[in-house]
């Protein structure tokens, strides 16, 4: 029994060693995946608000040229 224990001991900071990364790494891989979540979420709402601003001024100068063909009919 002492031949066995004296086997598993030098083993002990291995396992803590290995849990202790694999931990660390799940923890980061978790943290990447919100910031890549948050930077998706980013770049949606800059290409919303882009194509909102385009879709406004397209109206606005539809809006213009509506009004000055009015303006010609009468």
């Amino acid at each position: 029994m002492n031949q066995l224990w004296s086997q598993i001991i030098p083993l002990v900071p291995t396992i803590i060693t290995g849990f202790w990364t694999y931990h660390l790494s799940r923890q980061k891989s978790q943290h990447q995946k919100e910031q890549d979540d948050v930077d998706s979420w980013r770049t949606l709402y800059t290409e919303m608000k882009t194509r909102a601003e385009n879709a406004e001024a397209r109206a606005d100068k539809l809006q213009a040229e509506i009004d000055e063909l009015r303006k010609k009919e009468t």
